[in-house]
């Protein structure tokens, strides 16, 4: 289920109550929440960027109602997408969660608060800016956000803030995967690849991690998980199809699909997976070269899955401003 409906509002400090509360349809960041419902300037027009700037020093706090469910074998779990940037989470005032970065999703575990109504709170800090540093794209170099956003010569100073990805809650059984990470290693010759699984559970339960061709299992591995931690599935397939580039041949495939079995109710992720092996190389006779110097041999090549290619590329700079209003098209 999706989470879309808020009040918005900003203040001056963390625990100081917002004068003003203002509807709010999410995945939407404050300027232009702020935008719709206060008539303000096209941002796009001349220099009416200016009159958003005062929102880059106020405390932005999104609240919403949740009213959750008791289910028998399972849990509640809220997902945030992406929260940019400095953000704490409270329920009912309890804080669960309190950092910063918008590309790790956040899953919060509300087992706690199941049967219950639930103030949900999402309270964004001030952007980051260096102390001391000009009033420009340097105040973002302790951070990850896009320096553009501060000011470029193709690019306002509009530095976006708030619940920019979706907000979804969902019931998932007591025993699910909480986190899941997948590394792998191939073989010198490409003879083999071994996928290791790193998978967190939030409870006991059977773990089986598979490779999928389409919808054949290729290979599989199981372990029995006695409590809620972290465990290291390893996997391995002979003879694996690789991924190449564009140009260079067949970009491979496969489907990493990991579930953990507690009686009759189960947990299941899938993630997609490609095995290349990338490296950087000298050229010979190259060793010395101080670029940018003009010289008639390169002096670094990119070798994919043993084969020299020759990589090209472009610079793409932000399709739109706010990460919200981009469109897979």
């Amino acid at each position: 289920m999706y989470i879309t409906s808020w009040n918005l509002g900003h203040s001056s400090a963390l625990d100081e109550r917002p004068a003003e509360l203002v509807p709010a349809t999410t995945p939407a960041e404050v300027q232009l929440v702020w935008q719709k419902e206060k008539g303000m300037p096209d941002y796009n027009f001349g220099v009416n960027f200016r009159e958003y700037r005062w929102m880059e020093d106020c405390f932005w706090h999104y609240s919403t109602t949740l009213s959750l469910e008791k289910r028998d074998g399972f849990v509640p779990v809220l997902t945030f997408e992406f929260l940019d940037y400095r953000y704490t989470i409270r329920a009912n005032g309890d804080v669960l969660a309190d950092s910063e970065g918008m590309f790790t999703p956040v899953k919060l575990n509300l087992e706690k608060y199941a049967g219950e109504d639930v103030l949900l709170e999402v309270i964004f800090h001030p952007i980051p800016k260096v102390p001391g540093m000009p009033e420009d794209r340097n105040q973002a170099c302790m951070s990850v956000k896009p320096p553009c956003s501060y000011e470029w010569d193709w690019h306002p100073r509009l530095v976006p803030t708030g619940l920019s990805g979706d907000v979804t809650l969902e019931y998932r059984p007591l025993s699910h995967f909480t986190a899941a990470e997948y590394r792998y290693t191939l073989a010198d010759d490409f003879s083999s690849v071994t996928v290791n699984a790193e998978l967190t559970v939030s409870g006991a339960g059977d773990v089986t991690v598979e490779l999928l061709d389409g919808d054949t299992v290729v290979a599989e591995a199981a372990i029995c998980a006695p409590a809620a931690g972290t465990y290291n599935v390893p996997v391995t397939l002979a003879n694996p199809k690789l991924w190449w580039c564009r140009g260079q041949g067949e970009p491979n495939r496969y489907t990493v699909r990991a579930a953990i079995g507690n009686g009759d109710i189960s947990d299941t992720v899938t993630r997609a997976i490609g095995f290349r092996r990338v490296k950087l190389v000298m050229n010979e006779g190259a060793w010395r070269a101080i670029p940018p110097q003009t010289q008639g041999k390169y002096p670094i090549t990119l070798e994919l899955n043993g084969r020299k290619i020759f990589a090209k590329g472009s610079n793409v700079v932000s399709p739109a401003i706010f990460f919200s209003k981009i469109t897979p098209e």
